[in-house]
């Protein structure tokens, strides 16, 4: 496997070593075999995330999720992409109500603790509670029609989500 190669296996798991050693192991074992430094991966992720903030303007929700699992890896510039994936999320109010009560959980993540959600990784970057609450917020003021049960049930789990999530950021139960 040549640089270049390598390179591209890393851009095509997203430099995730989980996905690389879980879908092609032996191509994986080739790419650690280079002994590629943590630096070197840090350029290609900053470079991952920069595309991705591109992609955004096109189709946020296809992109968000990984682009918050990029940013909260990256080493080197965390704290500027973490202020931009902010402003960037303060521009998706323009979304639809479906799409803006799906961007809900995004912010608040999945995981147990929440610790993959947008609003975890902008605060770890440096972004203050209060900007975040605000942030939830406006991301969340709309009424659904009153025949969209799903967009209604969406929002408010979304927001309960998000509170839960903020919630533990104020306490610091987030790792």
């Amino acid at each position: 496997m040549t640089m270049e190669e390598a390179k591209n296996f890393f851009k095509q798991y997203g430099g995730f070593p989980f996905h690389m050693s879980r879908e092609e192991p032996s191509r994986y074992q080739a790419y650690r075999s280079l002994h590629i430094s943590e630096e070197q991966e840090d350029i290609w992720r900053e470079n991952l995330i920069e595309a991705a903030f591109q992609l955004l303007e096109g189709d946020p929700l296809r992109w968000y999720g990984d682009l918050c699992r990029q940013v909260k890896v990256s080493v080197q510039r965390r704290k500027e992409f973490s202020l931009l994936l902010y402003q960037e999320t303060e521009k998706l109010t323009c979304l639809s109500q479906p799409e803006r009560a799906g961007l809900l959980r995004y912010l608040a993540g999945s995981a147990r603790d929440y610790s993959d959600g947008a609003l975890h990784v902008m605060h770890g970057g440096g972004v203050p509670l209060t900007d975040l609450q605000t942030l939830v917020d406006t991301m969340a003021d709309f009424q659904p029609e009153e025949w969209d049960n799903y967009t209604r049930q969406e929002r408010e789990s979304g927001l309960k989500t998000c509170e839960n999530a903020l919630a533990r950021l104020r306490d610091g139960t987030v790792l």
